[in-house]
């Protein structure tokens, strides 16, 4: 986790935010350094329920709220990255909007 220690606004509408960041969260970005987002984790936008199927209920599903699931298009690629706390799981989902997911085939 980190702490944002100062803000400028710059005259190109950007922000430039020096932050204060342990090392595990920048070891997390692999060496990259470009088309990093931010968000907090004591704002939350939307509150979802996991629900559980199956043998045992040992399938768990991410319940995307409904106003939300109305603008995804669920034929696109999805890609998930996980970041583990002391106290929290943040599962951080990325969903293309325009790109078509590639239908594979493979043997039955």
């Amino acid at each position: 986790m980190g702490t944002i220690l100062s803000t400028k606004f710059q005259s190109n509408n950007k922000v430039h935010v020096t932050l204060s960041v342990d090392y595990e969260d920048i070891q997390q970005l692999q060496g990259r350094m470009d088309n990093i987002h931010m968000f907090c984790a004591e704002q939350y936008g939307n509150i979802f329920n996991i629900s559980s199927r199956g043998k045992n209920e040992r399938t768990k599903y991410l319940l995307i709220p409904r106003d939300v699931r109305r603008n995804i298009n669920f034929d696109s690629e999805a890609a998930c990255q996980v970041i583990e706390t002391a106290n929290n799981y943040f599962f951080i989902y990325k969903v293309d909007k325009t790109t078509k997911k590639v239908k594979r085939v493979g043997k039955d």
